[in-house]
């Protein structure tokens, strides 16, 4: 509106007529709405970066603290519960008991002990049970599907219990939560998704490799 009224006053002023104002304004409208419509464009792609970093530096804290409490972990503690193929493979006698860690199968749920100490390392005292567990939010269905409608994928919350305490949230929005043991190495994978007030869905995800200092 600014260069159609400045365009106008400059006819004006020198006498040009309303046809030849019309025409001025007409070549400084497309102009404008350029403008516009390029500054939508890199708002957008502002908001977009900001959504994409706040999520991934959420994931990389999260991880880098899940990492360091299993760099310090013992291996001997890891445990896991029990899924119906447990009981069927004598692993367990009830779906759900703590079991120790299966190997090479992705599992949701983790407990173990770390090594206390400023190393972390051989030490003889250990750090209260850390238990970590997915758990889905309500309504949603394990499926690969999005069941509530709101643009995520079988989306849940990755929680901490200390000492068999109270579950303490640690990250919401996670569409994926795994680890996979092999030996003293293990995996995690960890996904998670955040939504704009617009509805568009960011995410991001890691994939360490963790090798475990004790036995």
């Amino acid at each position: 509106m600014n260069c159609d009224h400045r365009h106008a006053d400059f006819a004006r002023e020198r006498g040009f007529t309303l046809v030849e104002i019309m025409i001025v304004s007409l070549v400084c409208l497309p102009m404008l709405l350029g403008v516009v419509s390029t500054t939508q464009r890199v708002a957008e792609t502002l908001t977009t970066n900001d959504k994409t970093s706040m999520n991934s530096e959420t994931i990389e804290v999260v991880v880098g603290r899940m990492t360091s409490q299993l760099r310090a972990a013992h291996r001997a503690s890891f445990a896991t519960k029990a899924l119906p193929i447990d009981v069927t493979e004598l692993r367990a006698t009830t779906v759900g008991e703590w079991i120790p860690a299966v190997e090479a199968t992705a599992r949701k749920n983790l407990r173990f002990t770390s090594a206390a100490g400023t190393m972390s390392m051989n030490a003889v005292e250990a750090t209260e049970t850390r238990e970590y567990d997915f758990v889905l939010d309500p309504g949603e269905v394990e499926n690969g599907s999005d069941d509530d409608g709101d643009g995520l994928v079988d989306e849940g919350t990755l929680v901490l219990r200390r000492a068999g305490g109270p579950p303490l949230a640690v990250l919401r929005g996670v569409e994926a939560f795994s680890y996979e043991v092999d030996g003293r190495a293990i995996r995690l994978v960890v996904r998670a998704a955040r939504r704009d007030a617009r509805g568009r869905v960011y995410r991001a995800s890691a994939a360490p490799m963790i090798f475990v200092r004790n036995s």
